[in-house]
């Protein structure tokens, strides 16, 4: 690591190195990330918990679909069980022994939205039958510091009366 004040010179060009600040994350073992597809059944919502620890979780996100539309929904605070699929967030640095600290759940039971904040509903594309609708994507490369100790969750609603291919990525760094 390099420390503060020490500058690292490019021994051909002797020009100063430098990276920013998610690059060197990565180098530090703390910068993880998960992507996968699934096929969403027609008027189907797929749903994420992420339930942050006593870290700061620097968090970034994007969902797609080439073939229907989607409403995206972001809430903090929910309620949810501990059950679902457990997602495992990848480290970014395939030498680094280190987890991620967040605890990521595909559809869990028992989600409760009513005393959450709704931090974004968006929509995306065009659902209907196949012949109409139309794909798109929402992303958000604009980090957002998770709060720590809380549960949020990530709605995706298929907008297309059959079956949609929702794209997900996930990216996050902790401090």
């Amino acid at each position: 690591m390099i420390g503060k004040g020490i500058v690292s010179i490019d021994k051909v060009s002797e020009s100063q190195i430098s990276i920013d600040s998610n690059h060197h994350e990565i180098h530090e073992g703390v910068h993880f990330f998960y992507v996968d597809y699934f096929s969403v059944a027609g008027s189907g919502v797929l749903n994420f918990t992420l339930m942050t620890g006593d870290k700061d979780i620097h968090f970034v996100f994007s969902v797609g679909s080439d073939t229907a539309g989607f409403i995206l929904e972001t809430y903090r605070s929910v309620v949810a069980n501990n059950d679902g699929t457990i997602i495992d967030l990848i480290n970014n640095n395939e030498n680094s022994l280190n987890v991620s600290s967040v605890v990521c759940r595909q559809n869990p039971t028992g989600i409760v939205t009513t005393s959450a904040k709704r931090l974004r509903r968006t929509k995306s594309g065009e659902g209907g039958a196949p012949s109409s609708r139309i794909g798109g994507s929402i992303s958000r490369s604009d980090e957002v510091v998770l709060r720590k100790n809380t549960k949020y969750l990530i709605r995706i609603t298929n907008l297309s009366t059959t079956s949609n291919d929702i794209n997900l990525g996930i990216g996050e760094y902790e401090t």
